[in-house]
Formats: structure tokens, C-alpha cells, sequence
């Protein structure tokens, strides 16, 4: 779980539609089905129910997004995300909007990064594109989405290791963050975060490794160092971090608890409780 004060928080939103000729995908989902005797279609008996769903909402999306506003348009694609894996047919339009190809509101392009997440690997391309684009709100947005998707997966953990390199600490952060989700394998990642320039993207790879717990036993080493920071709050994470990793820190959470700064040292003590030493 991600502490409140590192957290990372991404606003999403959007919504409607309007009138106008038929589109090629209506047209399809006119095509796809019988024609009752007012003239409108039916539901088609061979195609699943959750398409048929995503298909309306991908319709009123394209219409929203010509004439709503960035709040409707939010709304709307937080409603795709719903349908999960069943909204694959999203993606291209989902990417048009990361990529900046339609020119929308920040927030409008980090629901749709949220969205391609929810869709899961099979966006992952399209989740790259969202860590090279221009806002670097939206770059965290994708650092953010990337925690979600692909659990283990060695290309999404390829992909964080882009963005923990990112020009702004923000991105970097959450892409340290993200790593987490993916359990042992994102390990070495991370012990190289804790080298990072920004303190706080320090404090977050400490943080993410104490996450981890056991898993991360190997960054041990790396931690000890960062128990010599000159921030406060990187010694502490890492005085915490330390105490997931069993009895073998214990000499130093013993050394921490006489830590000049009186937060390290409490650290050191609800590590070493936490650690039954």
C-alpha cells in the first residue's frame, strides 16, 4: 500500500453525445443486428452482450468528445473502464487521446491512461505511449497505471524502468511506486531508485522496497546505505524498510534508535516492534 504523504492520486473524469450522421462503427452495430419494424436494430443474438455495451459507450464517447466537456468526457471513459478486458475495441481511440492526436484536457488524457490499465497487457503499447508524451502530469498518470497492469510482467517492468528515468521526480516517484506491484522481480529497479537525485524519489523507493518485505531481502545492502542519508525522512523509510527483512537488521535498527533526528529514531522502534526484536 502506498503511504498517504508519497501518495499519488490521479483525478479522472468525463460523459453524452449529440446528434449527427451515422459513423462507420454505428453502422457496424446497425449491420451486426435485425431491423425491427420501426427501423432501429436489434440486440444480435451472436455477439456477446458486454460488446455490444462497449460499442455504445465507444459511440458516445466519439460524440462526447466532439461537443462535451473535459468532465463529461471523463465520465465517460471511466465507464469503459468498467468493462475491463471486454473493452479492447477502445484502444485505439483511448490512444489517440494519450497521444495528444485530440487535443483534450490533461485530466481527460489520464482517465483515458487509467482506462488502457483496466483494459490490461494488451494496451501495454499503448500505456508506453503515455510515459513519452509532452505533460508530465500525464506521464505520471501512465507510471501510475503501470502498478496495475501486468503483475510480474517483465515488459511492463522494461517499460517502469523508462519511466524511472523520467526529467521530473514526480514521474519518477510513481514509477518507483508502480514497480512494487510487480513483487520480487522489479527488486533490482528499485535498489537503483534509492541512488536517485531527488530525496523523494529515494523516500519512495524505500517505502516500495518495504512493501515488498522478504521479497526484497536482497536490497538490504542497499538500504544500510541509505541509512547514511542526509534527509531525515529517506533514513527513516529506510529504518522501516530494514525492519520487514527479518532478524537480520537488527543491529541496524539498534544503531538507528540513536539517530540524531528524534523521527528516525521512532522509526527505529515501531521497526524493531514490528520485527518482534
Amino acid at each position: 500500500m502506498k503511504p498517504a504523504f508519497l501518495g499519488a492520486g490521479i483525478l479522472l473524469l468525463a460523459c453524452l453525445g449529440c446528434g449527427g450522421e451515422e459513423t462507420p462503427r454505428e453502422a457496424a452495430v446497425v449491420d451486426s443486428g435485425e431491423v425491427t419494424a420501426s427501423g432501429g436494430p436489434t440486440t444480435p443474438t451472436n455477439v456477446p452482450e458486454s460488446q455490444i455495451e462497449v460499442e455504445r459507450v465507444i459511440l458516445e464517447l466519439e460524440k462526447v468528445i466532439e461537443k462535451g466537456q473535459w468532465d463529461e468526457k471523463s465520465a465517460k471513459i471511466r465507464q469503459l473502464a468498467q468493462y475491463g478486458p471486454d473493452a479492447r475495441a477502445a484502444i485505439p481511440l483511448l490512444r489517440s487521446l494519450v497521444a495528444g492526436d485530440l487535443d483534450e484536457h490533461w485530466l481527460v488524457r489520464s482517465e483515458a491512461v487509467c482506462a488502457l490499465a483496466a483494459i490490461g497487457p494488451e494496451a501495454l503499447a499503448e500505456l508506453a505511449v503515455g510515459l513519452k508524451v509532452r505533460d508530465g502530469r500525464v506521464r505520471r498518470a501512465a507510471a501510475y497505471a503501470l502498478g496495475k497492469v501486468g503483475s510480474g510482467s517483465d515488459e511492463v517492468i522494461a517499460v517502469l524502468r523508462d519511466a524511472r528515468r523520467d526529467i521530473v521526480w514526480q514521474v519518477r516517484a510513481e514509477a518507483v511506486r508502480s514497480l512494487a506491484s510487480h513483487g520480487a522481480k522489479a527488486v533490482p529497479e528499485i535498489r537503483e531508485a534509492l541512488r536517485d537525485q531527488d530525496r523523494r524519489v529515494r523516500m519512495a523507493a524505500a517505502w516500495s522496497l518495504r512493501q515488498l518485505g522478504p521479497q526484497a531481502k536482497s536490497a538490504m545492502p542497499d538500504l544500510r546505505a541509505a541509512l547514511e542519508d542526509e534527509d531525515w525522512l529517506v533514513r527513516s523509510a529506510a529504518t522501516y524498510a530494514l525492519g520487514r527483512m527479518g532478524r537480520g537488521a537488527a543491529a541496524d535498527l539498534a544503531a538507528m534508535a540513536k539517530d540524531e533526528n528524534w523521527a528516525v529514531r521512532w522509526a527505529a522502534d515501531q521497526a524493531r516492534q514490528e520485527a518482534g526484536l
